[in-house]
């Protein structure tokens, strides 16, 4: 998976399974060769609902994609 990804994810969502992004990231993580940057990230906000930037915590979830786009596309 050579693009870089980062995956938030809600741990109470109802709408979708929270499992799946977790094996998605688990799959995407063990393919990448050793030595090697990961190119998927993740996260999973286990009190969260579906809509996580739109909750009462959206400031640390917002907090973790800047992060990351600064750290990934330095900026």
């Amino acid at each position: 998976w050579p693009v870089p990804t980062l995956l938030l994810w809600a741990g109470e969502d109802r709408c979708v399974a929270p499992a799946g992004s977790a094996a998605f990231l688990a799959a995407a993580q063990q393919g990448m060769q050793a030595g090697t940057a990961a190119a998927v990230e993740g996260q999973c906000f286990q009190r969260l609902s579906h809509e996580i930037f739109l909750e009462r915590e959206q400031a640390q979830v917002l907090g973790v994609l800047t992060d990351w786009v600064r750290r990934v596309f330095g900026g």
